[in-house]
C-alpha cells in the first residue's frame, strides 16, 4: 500500500488502475490459464489438447520469447509457457503458428 502513496503517478490514476487490475483479478481474466497435456497443432489453425480439438481465433506471438497468448474461437485465452516444453518442440509450435497467420 505504500507503493501507490509514495509512487510519482498521481494518486486518483493510481487508485483507478489498481481498481481495474483488482476487477479482472476477480473476473478470472487477468492471467490466462495454461494450456496442460499432450498438445498438437494442425493445419487451419486447429489445437488439439489431450484429443481435444479447439479453433485458435488469435495467437499472440509478440513476445514468443517468453510464452505465447492463444484465444479460441470460443473467447476462452490459454498462456503456453517456453519452459513448459523442450525448446525444439517449442520452436516447431512457434513456426506452426506464424505459419498459420
Amino acid at each position: 500500500m505504500w507503493a501507490l502513496i509514495v509512487s510519482s503517478i498521481p494518486l486518483v490514476i493510481t487508485l483507478y488502475l489498481a481498481l481495474i487490475v483488482a476487477a479482472l483479478y476477480l473476473k478470472g481474466s487477468f492471467f490466462p490459464a495454461p494450456l496442460k497435456g499432450k498438445l498438437t497443432v494442425k493445419p487451419g489453425n486447429i489445437l488439439e489438447v489431450n484429443n481435444q480439438s479447439n479453433s485458435i481465433r488469435h495467437a499472440q506471438l509478440a513476445y514468443s520469447w517468453l510464452a505465447i497468448l492463444i484465444t479460441y474461437s470460443d473467447g476462452k485465452r490459454y498462456c503456453l509457457c517456453r519452459d513448459s516444453l523442450c525448446e525444439a518442440d517449442y520452436r516447431r509450435v512457434v513456426a506452426e503458428l506464424k505459419r498459420e497467420q
